[in-house]
This record gives C-alpha cells, sequence and structure tokens, in this order.
C-alpha cells in the first residue's frame, strides 16, 4: 500500500505540471495568436494613413481592439512579456501569425482579382474603341510620308502592304460596273 502511494504522488505532481500554468489575466496561445494578428494588421493600416491621420486614430483604434479581447494596454503588455519570455512558443505564435497574414493577404488579393476583373475589361473595351477613333481620325488627316489627304484606301494598302498581304488589299478594292454610253440620236440632224 505504502509502495502503491510513492507511486501515485509523483504521478499525481506529474499530471499536475503538464497543465496549463498561466497567471489569472493572461490569454490563451490561440487567443494571443489572434491578438498580435489583429496587432499586425492594425499597424499595417496604420501605415498606409498619413503621419497626422494615424495620430489622430491611433488611440481609438488600439482601444478598441484590446476591448474586443477584454484588455487594456496593461493587461497587453503583460500577456506580451509573459508570452516572450519563452522563446519557442513565441516562435511557434509567430509562425501561426505568419500563416494567418499569408492566408489574408491571398485572400484579399483573390477577392480585388474579381472585383476589379469587370473593370480591367471595361477599361480594355475604352482602350479599344479609343484605337479605333485614333484610326478614324487618321484617316481624316494628312498621310505624314506625303502631302496628299490619307483616305480609307490608302489606309488599307498601309495595313495589307507591310504585312505581306498586299493581294488582300488589291482583291478587296471595289470595281465600278462598265458603263456603256447610251446612243445619243440628234434629233436635229
Amino acid at each position: 500500500m505504502r509502495a502503491s502511494f510513492f507511486v501515485l504522488i509523483p504521478l499525481i505532481l506529474l499530471l499536475t505540471s503538464c497543465f496549463d500554468k498561466r497567471p489569472a489575466g493572461i490569454l490563451k496561445e490561440d487567443q494571443v495568436t489572434k491578438l498580435l494578428t489583429d496587432v499586425h494588421m492594425l499597424d499595417g493600416y496604420l501605415q498606409t494613413l498619413p503621419i497626422d491621420s494615424s495620430q489622430k486614430v491611433i488611440d481609438t483604434l488600439y482601444k478598441q481592439l484590446f476591448a474586443r479581447y477584454g484588455l487594456d494596454s496593461v493587461a497587453f503588455e503583460r500577456n506580451l512579456d509573459y508570452y516572450y519570455s519563452d522563446p519557442l512558443l513565441t516562435e511557434k505564435i509567430y509562425g501561426n501569425i505568419q500563416q494567418k497574414l499569408t492566408e489574408a493577404e491571398r485572400s484579399s488579393s483573390r477577392a480585388d482579382s474579381l472585383r476589379y476583373a469587370v473593370e480591367r475589361d471595361s477599361l480594355n473595351r475604352i482602350a479599344h474603341f479609343m484605337r479605333l477613333m485614333d484610326v478614324k481620325r487618321d484617316l481624316l488627316t494628312f498621310y505624314p510620308d506625303s502631302g496628299h489627304r490619307f483616305d480609307y484606301d490608302m489606309y488599307k494598302e498601309s495595313v495589307y502592304r507591310p504585312s505581306g498581304l498586299g493581294y488582300l488589299w488589291r482583291r478587296t478594292e471595289l470595281k465600278p460596273f462598265a458603263t456603256s454610253e447610251p446612243n445619243r440620236v440628234d434629233s436635229i440632224q
């Protein structure tokens, strides 16, 4: 009986030592990962703002972020000190943070690419119509190599001939119908 007692006590101590020994007010590891991910995203957002604007909103944004996790700035510092005291745990947390930030960046870039696909398509259409307008304007202006007016036939020739498709240029010409002169009868004779 005594031998089993000496075996049970170290076993109980070993099992209780494996449980989480976080002090009061310290967040769990997954909550700290989410909190630090949000802090890094907030810092990134503040970097996009002008300095005077970011100084105006920084306190409010951090208070809202800490309130979401039930913390204040002192409790946040206490959590950081606790988790930074263990380098292996800190490395694990920052590995998770990096993963979450990468996933967030991928999802936002995917959403942006879908959102702007329509805009890019409309911009391509506008560019196409602008090129057509340039061609139309060029047809109405003078040909740069000579002093005579540049018309559609000359434009067609300038497109087909350099590309080696001159036979298409000649084939697409419209030939006027041959009209015969009507017999004129002179009524005075």
